[in-house]
């Protein structure tokens, strides 16, 4: 699975002849098209049904599916073609890859001008969410593998943000400096919240989910899997601390496969959360006092692991609250 898709795309090699990309190829094509360049610049833009329905349409009726997006395929083209701006240079069971010279003196509004009415004309005919994406603008033909690549990054990016028409000038990325650290420092505050049954803790995991988007932003797949590593980052933590039960690991197995379904990341961070609601609802339904709760939980840590060297400040990471308070707490049990 590619990163910013669900599902198989074809490689490089099959977008463009003999393995590699050809420069000399797409001027010859370009110029035997009718397609003229000149005093153009080159954008890639790929048309599809929106991921989400897709997949909805996809399972219910596969056949019909696939006729449709042939034939949304085929008018997206000619639409194109007939008006002297793009020819389709691939297409998949996901979208269709078209090669596009527009005019300079539209570079500033040919996503509105262009790509907008005939995403909107297409929809309206056929009846189904459509989405399109476009790469950025490029010059020459030698730049068509980057138009190419940048199209099919902007469809990736519906994962994130649900919108029917993806502009990469418009697309600034996501932060990643020092979001390690920002991971860490989430994960430590929902595994507190978790332990003192803070009635906020579900908020804490979709912080965590928040800081996963930002890190792998552009990246479907690692987002997905980032998601798993999460979850075991979490189960470890309070499995130390006896909160999970066998039942548990089922759930686990449950929400991979809803992970691995996701067509957006609402419905990743929906799935999550949902998880952990059934997760905490478990765990709160033991009713013993906080502190003794706690105190019983780490004598069980210490039993365990007697023959290692145990601090203060480790049983009461354990234990997720201060060394000072889990003296006192200790003290008192």
């Amino acid at each position: 699975m590619e990163p910013v898709y669900s599902g198989t795309r074809p490689p490089l090699e099959q977008l463009f002849p003999g393995g590699s990309f050809d420069p000399a190829f797409y001027e010859e094509l370009l110029r035997t098209s009718g397609l003229d360049s000149a005093g153009r610049f080159l954008v890639c833009v790929c048309i599809g049904i929106r991921p989400d329905y897709a997949k909805a349409f996809r399972d219910a009726d596969f056949t019909g599916w696939s006729m449709l997006n042939l034939r949304i395929y085929d008018d997206a083209s000619r639409e194109l073609r007939s008006r002297g701006l793009g020819i389709e240079i691939s297409r998949d069971i996901y979208d269709v890859c078209i090669l596009c010279a527009f005019p300079e003196e539209r570079r500033g509004d040919y996503a509105d001008h262009y790509i907008r009415p005939l995403r909107e004309t297409l929809e309206a005919r056929f009846g189904a969410p459509l989405l399109a994406a476009l790469s950025l603008p490029e010059e020459t033909p030698e730049r068509i593998d980057a138009a190419a690549f940048g199209a099919r990054y902007a469809y990736g990016l519906y994962f994130f943000h649900q919108i029917p028409l993806i502009d990469l000038r418009n697309e600034t990325g996501g932060i990643r400096s020092s979001v390690e650290d920002e991971y860490r420092d989430a994960l430590e505050d929902a595994v507190r919240a978790i332990m003192i049954r803070d009635s906020q803790a579900l908020d804490g995991i979709d912080r965590v989910m928040e800081v996963i988007a930002r890190f792998h932003y552009g990246n479907q797949t690692g987002v997905q899997v980032f998601t798993m590593e999460f979850a075991g980052d979490l189960s470890f933590r309070l499995r130390l601390v006896r909160i999970l039960g066998d039942a548990f690991f089922r759930l686990q197995d449950r929400l991979q496969t809803q992970v691995v379904q996701a067509m957006t990341f609402p419905e990743l961070k929906a799935a999550v959360r949902a998880h952990y609601a059934t997760v905490l609802q478990y765990y709160y339904q033991h009713n013993r006092p906080k502190g003794k709760l706690m105190i019983e939980e780490v004598k069980d840590y210490i039993r365990e692991h007697y023959m290692e060297e145990l601090s203060i400040r480790q049983l009461a990471n354990i234990a997720c609250v201060s060394p000072d308070y889990f003296s006192h707490l200790f003290k008192s049990a």
